[in-house]
């Protein structure tokens, strides 16, 4: 009966009315099953193999092999009646205690003590809870009496690790060299050429950035280029990358053509002597 109240952790009512066909074997271990408890609430008690021990010497000395597992012993050690009262149970805990010296102990205290030695032994605070049948967990840390322990803080039992994919060597080369090449593509220029006009002579000689790509620099400034003929330089003709239409003159003023034409050119300083 203690080995029962201490290792299963049962209430008095629970143990009273423990029966034979109860106990069975679940997962390779002997369990008390579908038990129900306060509040008619059905669990699975697992039984300590000390426990089931004790509870087979228990029903071999008894000769019990049905029914309830507890009851009564007369004077010359025969078993009696059906079973056997709560405050039955009451009485054999305070007198075994009281042998070795435990002062008022009760059934009860066996459960809490049955609760504590769990926790202590490393069992999770939900475990205990379906063990001891409560349906709360506040219930279960009352009687674990559970505080907060800062010296060794729950929180410093694991480690975080960090793992980085490895890449294949090849295709990081290929994506660096991919990417090499974009970037030269785009920051390509090339060099400053000498475009002259259509009338020919260096005086005409207009500097430009001829783009060899559609990179176009972020501080450059359009410039206005004058051609005193009216016609678009032979070198803007050739240029389409310059973005610049040919044609005829800007205006026409009583019939006749604008000595002056006024074009954009993109970016570049005005020659000397242009306005």
């Amino acid at each position: 009966m203690l080995a029962v109240l201490l290792g299963c952790g049962l209430r008095r009512s629970e143990l009273v009315g423990l029966e034979t066909d109860e106990v069975q074997t679940r997962q390779d271990h002997w369990a008390i099953v579908d038990l129900i408890g306060k509040g008619r609430r059905v669990r699975t008690v697992p039984i300590p193999h000390w426990v089931k021990q004790a509870l087979d010497r228990w029903v071999t000395a008894a000769g019990i092999t049905e029914g309830k597992i507890f009851r009564a012993v007369t004077r010359r050690g025969k078993m009696w009646g059906k079973g056997i009262s709560q405050n039955l149970v009451w009485c054999v805990v305070r007198n075994c205690c009281k042998g070795v010296g435990l002062e008022h102990i009760a059934p009860h205290d066996l459960r809490r003590t049955c609760a504590k030695l769990c926790h202590s032994g490393g069992g999770e605070l939900e475990q205990i809870q379906f063990l001891l049948g409560h349906a709360s967990v506040q219930t279960t840390e009352r009687y674990l009496g559970c505080k907060q322990n800062l010296g060794h803080p729950v929180n410093d039992r694991f480690t975080l690790e960090t793992r980085i994919a490895s890449l294949d060597p090849e295709r990081v080369n290929e994506t660096v060299r991919k990417t090499e090449e974009i970037v030269r593509e785009i920051c390509t220029i090339e060099p400053v050429q000498e475009i002259k006009s259509s009338e020919g002579g260096d005086e005409y000689a207009e500097h430009t950035l001829v783009r060899g790509t559609k990179f176009v620099l972020q501080d450059a400034r359009a410039e206005m280029v004058i051609d005193r003929t009216g016609h678009c330089a032979e070198g803007l003709r050739s240029s389409p990358a310059t973005g610049v239409g040919c044609g005829h003159p800007i205006g026409k003023r009583n019939g006749s053509e604008d000595h002056a034409a006024i074009r954009t050119v993109g970016t570049g300083a005005p020659p000397d002597g242009a306005s």
